[in-house]
């Protein structure tokens, strides 16, 4: 493995040989207000989600005193994580994939400014969050590293670069070798089209459910789990929550359940407008208990809107985040399906609605036994097909529809409706 450093990109330093695991000292130190870090990872093989994935943690590349590269890896997925080592709230930054392709190489890329709320991660030279994304609260004090260390991984990390100042992307993007430039972005930003859209309007039967979601009475028997809120208006149902303010991850988010089990095919519709851009939506759907049981009974553990029980607790279901834009992953481009328990990614495709939205947006929702397709405005964001038991166990089948939000999000609905389907 090899060190090259730099003050910056345009003053090269010379490379000497790094062993893992041994500190070798930077020319200028790096701090949390501003800098860049780039290399490249070769991935020994490929890494999936799935029940029978391997659980790991490897650090890939540590900056003593203030931050870490690690390599995560479990049936939820495999995720690369940039880890600051003081634990600053809401700013780390990861991406994970139901799948990353390998045995293959990357080049990765992260560049921080701490005053403009900026910290980026390009992968061969595409970056995973929309160029404009900021972080809402920005980190104050000033972590610095002197040294740079890279534990032995199974991961093979090469050509590590750094510079004490913020990159701008058409320089980064130019810095990444020709035969990696743009690859895989197809896994998270120009996704390919679905090879089958389904046809909603041939696969509606039985008309199941109307709800103007108006006014109160239309969700007086619906269940919330959390603390969220409900307010009619002009035809609409706004969901916020009562602890937006809220200062840690799980607190102050909510899922707010529809009291109707749906069959195990069906066709669903519903509009939806967000009215502050940071947060989440999220839609639960064929959710029942574990143990096969209805979800709302009596001897399943309490929820109250703590993520973690609905994606690894005693709930089997399905979810789809729609539009997320968080406070510690801003400007995220994909809308991301799971499988829970134990939240397995399993699907993903292009963001329902970008950050700053304001517009009306018609959902559609079909499942079609084990065939699942979301569209928004008409385009297909997910489409996958629950075939593979071995990875993912068994499909789904008739449960509860619910909308979830964080804490920080606010939204508007109106006109759910709900078909059987063949």
């Amino acid at each position: 493995m090899k060190l090259c450093a730099f003050l910056v990109f345009l003053s090269v330093l010379p490379c000497g040989a790094l062993t893992p695991a041994e500190d070798i000292t930077l020319p200028q130190r790096l701090t949390s207000r501003e800098g860049t870090v780039e290399f490249r990872m070769a991935l020994p093989r490929a890494y999936a989600s799935g029940l029978k994935a391997e659980v790991s943690r490897i650090p890939l590349i540590e900056f003593p005193g203030l931050a870490q590269v690690e390599w995560r890896s479990a049936p939820a997925g495999a995720e690369l994580w940039w880890r600051w080592q003081n634990e600053k709230p809401f700013h780390h930054i990861l991406q994970g994939f139901p799948l990353w392709p390998g045995p293959e190489e990357y080049f990765i890329q992260y560049t921080w400014k701490a005053d403009e709320g900026l910290l980026q991660l390009f992968i061969n030279g595409t970056p995973v969050r929309l160029p404009e994304a900021r972080f809402r609260t920005l980190w104050d004090d000033e972590d610095r590293a002197t040294k740079v260390r890279l534990p032995a991984a199974p991961i093979t990390i090469s050509d590590l670069r750094v510079a004490s100042e913020q990159t701008p992307a058409p320089v980064l993007r130019e810095r990444v070798p020709e035969n990696l430039v743009g690859r895989r972005a197809d896994l998270f930003w120009d996704f390919p089209p679905p090879a089958t859209v389904l046809d909603a309007d041939s696969l509606k039967k039985e008309l199941l459910m109307t709800n103007p979601l108006s006014q109160p009475q239309d969700v007086a028997n619906w269940i919330m789990e959390g603390p969220g809120d409900t307010s009619f208006r002009d035809g609409w149902m706004t969901l916020r929550s009562r602890k937006a303010d809220a200062q840690t991850p799980d607190h102050g988010h909510f899922v707010f359940w529809c009291p109707t089990q749906l069959p195990a095919s069906f066709v669903a519709e519903w509009d939806v407008q967000i009215l502050d851009h940071a947060g989440l939506l999220i839609t639960f759907f064929a959710a029942t208990g574990r143990s096969g049981s209805d979800l709302f009974a009596p001897d399943l553990e309490k929820r109250d809107g703590t993520f973690r029980q609905y994606t690894h607790g005693d709930v089997n279901a399905y979810h789809i985040s729609y539009y997320s834009n968080p406070e510690h992953e801003p400007g995220r481009t994909t809308s991301n399906m799971r499988k829970n328990p134990p939240s397995m990614m399993v699907a993903q495709g292009p963001a329902g609605s970008l950050p700053g939205s304001r517009e009306i947006h018609r959902v559609q929702l079909i499942k079609k036994g084990s065939h699942i397709q979301m569209s928004v405005d008409g385009k297909v964001i997910i489409d996958w097909q629950d075939d593979d038991a071995e990875r993912f166990g068994k499909p789904y089948g008739p449960g509860h529809l619910g909308f979830r939000q964080m804490q920080w999000t606010a939204a508007r609905y109106r006109n759910l409706r709900v078909w059987a389907c063949d």
